[in-house]
């Protein structure tokens, strides 16, 4: 999916009346070579090399072949995980990541990885959070060392909780503050979860009490009490 050369339809190749012709465009034919060779030295493939060959097949047809040499893969010889020490959750941030020592030093999976760092930050109480990726590539020994630095920012707790409700033209309110607080399942002195946060918008729509439901976070924590941060229900 990740190259433009494309075969014509099987109706258009069999019976040359109906389905959608595709002829070969050989600037980008020679550009698809260039993207899989990407594609494979992203996954960590560096070595890879594509070759191909384009051979007449009928009337006004022609059979494509790209031949992929993987070689030998990079490898990531040393994983280090920094910072955050103080999170109590720490080893549960951490744990089954998608890069591992001795898997492909693939560059896909690094990204997916931090992302993945950094949500899992943000669900357990730091919103501001941010990882860094580092790394070193050995050419002559096919290995990486790769680091991802944990950077959490303070530890936040939901306070306070704003509701605010628009009920429908010459209609009344249909749930009450209290009433919103409990479907929700959002409270004052809640630890931050981005996770919880569109849970308590789901759980809102489902009551079919509402046309439109958004949950927000203040952009930033009160300078008087940096562990705290306003959330509106609206």
């Amino acid at each position: 999916s990740g190259i433009v050369t494309t075969p014509s339809s099987w109706g258009r190749r069999f019976f040359s009346v109906f389905g959608k012709r595709r002829c070969l465009d050989r600037p980008q034919f020679a550009l698809d070579v260039v993207r899989l060779l990407l594609f494979y030295h992203n996954h960590g493939y560096s070595a890879a090399t594509v070759d191909t060959t384009v051979a007449p097949a009928g009337d006004g047809q022609v059979a494509i072949t790209f031949t992929v040499h993987e070689g030998e893969p990079t490898r990531i010889s040393d994983l280090v995980i920094s910072g955050g020490d103080s999170i109590p959750e720490r080893a549960a941030v951490v744990r089954k990541l998608g890069v591992a020592v001795g898997g492909p030093f693939d560059k896909y999976a690094i990204q997916d990885t931090r992302d993945t760092l950094s949500r899992r930050l943000r669900n357990t109480g730091y919103p501001d959070a941010e990882v860094f990726v580092g790394y070193d590539t050995h050419t002559a020994t096919n290995t990486a060392a790769v680091q991802f630095t944990l950077e959490p920012g303070p530890r936040v707790h939901i306070s306070p909780l704003r509701i605010d409700v628009t009920p429908r033209a010459g209609a009344t309110r249909g749930l009450g503050d209290d009433a919103v607080r409990r479907v929700s399942g959002i409270h004052d002195g809640d630890l931050y979860s981005e996770q919880r946060l569109e849970r308590a918008k789901r759980a809102l729509y489902q009551t079919e009490a509402y046309d439109l439901v958004a949950v927000r976070a203040d952009t930033a924590s009160d300078p008087n009490d940096p562990g705290r941060r306003g959330v509106t229900l609206d």
